[in-house]
């Protein structure tokens, strides 16, 4: 990428080569923030509607085990026996909760950033352990925004948690008064409703930020029009390349197009101005079709290759406006000119009887 003028101000859209770069270098709007919300209120609700499963098959399976602990021989081998049984069991239940948090982290990533591998992230950068780009970094911009975010995290987290606890006042003070398990079914349903809501009020927070780090990264692929100019450039090729290959190309189209004047059927004119030439033939062609046309020096031209095969050569002042704004090289002419070329070359079949 070319040095940035000072003197200028990035004030053009990205173009779509440069955001593949940056996506290729690793640069893409995520959050952070956003995805670990998601991570935690999945988490939550995974608890909320089977937590009392997950919870009894782990109490049924320790009740199990220390029923039938007086049937073994307590010797070190059966104690990490059981050690290792229960701890497959508590695995086997708990592994839906964890199965449903990667699922929802990775789709939570690929809806921010879609899925893409980014090798250049795995090489070793000795900038990144440079101490004086990590200090400008930490005093940077970006990271007094990142402070202040979480400062506004923790005020809304702390005042969300007051709402809810303040909600179920009465019943966390009647707590002391309650059952051990009629305590225990309280004090789960209220710590869940409390994670919901805090979760649900991150899950905010990281939709914010997540319309901010794009906003960020939009606006740090924004360019100069010295580096958009440079981008088109090196997409497209240097403007004067294209240039003389197009009037290559033109002047091979005119060289071919020269070719056919002799096997026209017709010139009409202008009479000096345009030049169009005709081919038909009876039984052959559906309609005439335009062979060659062209203005100024170029109608010359075709008048005077024309006159030199002996192809008549024909005033048709309207006919040839026409002609020459709506008909391309090689095309038929349409079926509104059909009577007017008809009338021109029923004058030169004439003109050839005569002959």
């Amino acid at each position: 990428m070319a040095a940035e003028d000072p003197g200028q101000s990035k004030t053009e859209l990205p173009t779509q080569h440069r955001r593949d770069e940056a996506r290729k270098q690793g640069q893409f709007a995520i959050s952070l923030d956003f995805t670990s919300s998601i991570q935690l209120l999945a988490g939550i609700a995974v608890l909320w509607w089977s937590g009392r499963a997950i919870a009894g098959g782990l109490l049924e399976a320790m009740q199990h085990d220390l029923r039938t602990i007086h049937t073994f021989e307590i010797t070190p081998v059966q104690v990490r026996e059981m050690a290792t049984l229960m701890f497959l069991q508590a695995a086997s239940v708990g592994g839906f909760l964890v199965g449903f948090v990667f699922v929802c982290v990775l789709g939570v990533s690929a809806f921010q950033v879609g899925f893409h591998l980014t090798p250049e992230l795995f090489s070793l950068r000795w900038d990144r352990l440079s101490f004086s780009t990590g200090w400008s970094r930490m005093l940077s911009s970006a990271s007094g925004i990142r402070a202040l975010m979480a400062v506004v995290k923790t005020v809304i987290i702390v005042c969300v948690g007051w709402w809810v606890l303040r909600a179920r006042e009465g019943q966390i003070a009647s707590l002391g008064d309650a059952t051990l398990a009629t305590g225990i079914s309280q004090s789960w349903q209220i710590l869940i409703r409390l994670v919901l809501a805090v979760g649900a009020a991150l899950v905010l927070i990281g939709l914010v930020d997540y319309t901010y780090q794009r906003i960020r990264h939009d606006r740090s692929l924004m360019m100069t029009r010295q580096e958009l100019k440079e981008e088109m450039r090196r997409e497209e090729g240097d403007p004067q390349t294209r240039g003389r290959m197009r009037r290559t190309a033109r002047e091979v189209a005119r060289r071919r197009m020269m070719l056919d004047v002799p096997k026209a059927s017709v010139v009409i004119t202008n009479p000096t101005h345009l030049a169009i030439a005709l081919h038909y033939e009876r039984g052959v062609t559906s309609a005439p079709r335009v062979v060659a046309k062209g203005a100024g020096l170029v109608a010359q031209r075709i008048i005077a290759l024309a006159r030199n095969h002996a192809v008549p050569v024909v005033e048709r002042k309207p006919l040839a406006r026409a002609l020459f704004k709506s008909v391309p090289v090689g095309q038929t002419i349409p079926a509104a000119l059909y009577y007017a070329a008809a009338e021109v070359l029923a004058y030169v079949y004439r003109l050839r009887s005569a002959a």
